[in-house]
């Protein structure tokens, strides 16, 4: 639901008891809670004050790598309070301001986040590679008064663009002001892939994070890592909650500007990940590249469907380590896979979290209830049409949006996609809808072989019709050196939609 806000309302028992069980879990020693509560008495129930007690807790620890430079808590948290006395000299501490943030460089994005949630600023991340015509009406939907970039030089009527740079040049800002405890609102901006950016806003607090932590604590053992590497840009909603994770275990953490192979694998090869957060289609193109020596403890997908045949390569390739999350902008992370689930169901989205009701609509859609989904108690349709097995496992048929009535059935492409990539040597596979004048719409599909391999066009058509009704067949298939990627690593179908000549050849089913 576009612009709704929310605010989580735990009671101070509620907190209590998560704390204690997180305690329980040992992530919290005696002085760690101290720490933590003396920046929630400083900060409020912020982002900020999870950095705060960071810097407390592991004040010389490295937080953040990105290429060949490191920066520890202490530092980015002193960094963060001198550029938020920066960037409260050019705008001044007003009421509700509204600042974007579309930083390429990830720490570059951190600090200009952090220092504007301490400042009580509301703030919208924008991914920086959006087009100048998009952006400009995302800065009107959004009223938003400021714009920080890395580095673009714009005069814009009504905003105010800050450079990054500027900010980091100037000599001194404001001093003797506290953290501002207002409850800043965070907007992520969503479903870019398919059609547009949908926006999904939320209290920039820390209490709605601490079930869904917990539930990551205990299943994935995380608080016993300490490295990680997040393949996600910070303006998606995964990448993000993946950052205060990791700062709140403080744990020395590997940025990325947007997915890049060779960046991933140095990453990797150089042992700086205990644990890999990442979309499955970052997984899929570097696991036949990743050294057999390589100490993978954990990985965490998410944001996108997870292929079976994937999961259980990941699986056979570093063993039980895999989890599989499923949640939403709007719902937040709501269910989880573990490695024994995945093993006997490799395509589950797993069970809901404790806290989390889950029901399917007349429709067959998923509704998700749970305390710190943007609706705060209330349902919130996800859109993805889903089942259930007699085991209580869940599973994603895909988008209802993605649904098409094809010769007078229902067709999904996510069926198709999972049956090509059950095929002999596919390693990527992609399904969109288009016009047909006969079957009213149908499927094409794209694919990526695995590498040293060949097939054609027939020898996937047939191999698909053991396993698909007539409706169901795509009516092509293009076989790709690669397919497009959005920017956290998504499969950009939108891309395969406009550059698709939609005037298939017509094939004998």
């Amino acid at each position: 639901m576009p612009g709704l806000r929310y605010l989580v309302d735990l009671s101070a028992s509620s907190m209590l008891y998560t704390l204690n069980e997180l305690r329980k879990n040992g992530l919290f020693t005696f002085f760690g809670l101290m720490n933590l509560r003396r920046a929630v008495k400083s900060s409020g129930y912020s982002m900020i004050a999870l950095l705060q007690y960071g810097a407390a807790q592991f004040p010389e620890r490295t937080a953040i790598k990105h290429g060949t430079n490191s920066i520890t808590y202490g530092e980015l948290y002193t960094n963060t309070l001198q550029w938020a006395g920066k960037l409260h000299s050019y705008c001044g501490r007003q009421t509700a301001l509204k600042v974007a943030v579309a930083c390429a460089n990830p720490v570059s994005f951190m600090q200009a986040t952090f220092a504007a949630n301490y400042l009580g600023y509301d703030v919208v991340l924008v991914n920086p590679g959006t087009p100048l015509v998009q952006l400009l009406e995302l800065l009107t939907k959004h009223s938003i008064e400021v714009l920080i970039t890395d580095s673009l030089q714009l005069s814009l009527d009504g905003v105010k663009v800050i450079a990054f740079s500027t900010i980091e040049r100037a000599q001194q800002g404001n001093t003797g002001f506290e953290s501002n405890k207002k409850r800043a609102a965070i907007t992520i901006l969503t479903g870019g892939t398919t059609g547009g950016q949908k926006a999904a806003t939320r209290n920039a607090g820390i209490m709605q994070y601490l079930q869904p932590f917990k539930a990551i604590v205990r299943n994935c053992n995380i608080n016993n890592h300490k490295s990680i590497y997040i393949s996600l840009p910070l303006f998606h909603g995964f990448g993000l909650a993946s950052l205060l994770m990791a700062v709140t275990l403080g744990m020395e953490i590997s940025l990325t500007s947007q997915f890049d192979i060779t960046e991933t694998l140095d990453v990797i090869k150089s042992g700086g990940a205990d644990v890999w957060v990442g979309v499955p289609t970052v997984f899929q193109r570097c696991i036949e590249q990743i050294p057999s020596n390589a100490n993978i403890k954990c990985i965490i997908t998410g944001g996108a469907p997870l292929p079976g045949t994937l999961a259980t390569k990941l699986l056979e390739r570093f063993g039980q380590v895999v989890y599989n999350l499923y949640g939403s902008s709007e719902a937040g992370f709501c269910m989880m896979a573990t490695p024994a689930m995945l093993a006997l169901h490799p395509e589950t989205i797993g069970k809901p979290l404790p806290g989390v009701r889950a029901t399917l609509s007349p429709t067959g859609t998923l509704i998700i209830q749970s305390k710190w989904g943007m609706l705060h108690s209330r349902n919130i349709d996800t859109g993805d049409i889903c089942h259930i097995d007699e085991n209580g496992f869940y599973y994603l048929k895909g988008r209802a949006d993605d649904m098409i009535v094809s010769g007078g059935e229902n067709a999904y492409a996510t069926d198709v996609e999972h049956a090509l990539l059950h095929l002999p040597h596919v390693a990527e596979a992609a399904v969109v809808s288009i016009a047909d004048d006969d079957f009213h719409a149908r499927f094409r599909a794209f694919v990526v072989l695995d590498i040293g391999q060949s097939s054609n066009e027939s020898m996937l058509l047939d191999g698909l019709r053991s396993t698909l009704s007539r409706h169901q067949m795509p009516v092509s298939i293009t076989i790709c050196d690669a397919l497009p990627l959005t920017a956290i690593g998504k499969i950009d179908k939108k891309a395969l939609v406009e550059t698709s000549t939609l005037q298939p050849t017509a094939i004998n089913l």
